[in-house]
């Protein structure tokens, strides 16, 4: 990732994550960074990395997982490469789980839940489990271990 006058912009931490802020005025169009393609997370560089990890064609990774399924997969392939990951640098900065209060919200309290919120809960930690058999089963499929991929 190439940056051009570093001055202008600052990196900070915030609630929802890390973020890039301007410390001055921007001309209009005035490119501050640059990052390649290979430097991004995209859908096609997901596909070529699950290809040669896998020996697949996009066609079979296609008929077995969803668009955010493949994102998934990529991202675990490219945390195992840990700092030679040409994405390590967004990779680092990603926090170690995602959790929100349902994922731990009592069963004893579910009744005080509004019925919005309720179905929010299940659907949420139902589509997390149905995302990850599905993901695990894709990996087992092709001989990948699911312990080399937790943190």
């Amino acid at each position: 990732m190439q940056i051009k006058k570093i001055f202008q912009i600052e990196i900070r931490r915030g609630q929802f994550g890390i973020g890039v802020f301007a410390k001055e005025d921007l001309k209009i169009d005035e490119q501050l960074f640059f990052a390649s393609p290979c430097q991004t997370i995209r859908i096609e560089n997901a596909f070529e990395v699950i290809e040669s990890e896998l020996d697949l064609t996009e066609e079979d990774v296609k008929q077995h997982l969803d668009c955010a399924d493949t994102l998934a997969v990529y991202i675990l392939f490219e945390l195992r490469k840990g700092p030679s990951s040409d994405i390590w640098p967004y990779l680092a900065t990603m926090p170690e789980e995602y959790t929100t209060p349902f994922d731990y919200w009592p069963v004893e309290l579910h009744d005080y839940l509004t019925p919005a919120s309720n179905d929010f809960l299940f659907l949420a930690t139902s589509d997390y489990v149905d995302a990850y058999m599905k993901i695990r089963g894709f990996l087992e499929k092709h001989n990948v271990e699911e312990p080399e991929f937790h943190r």
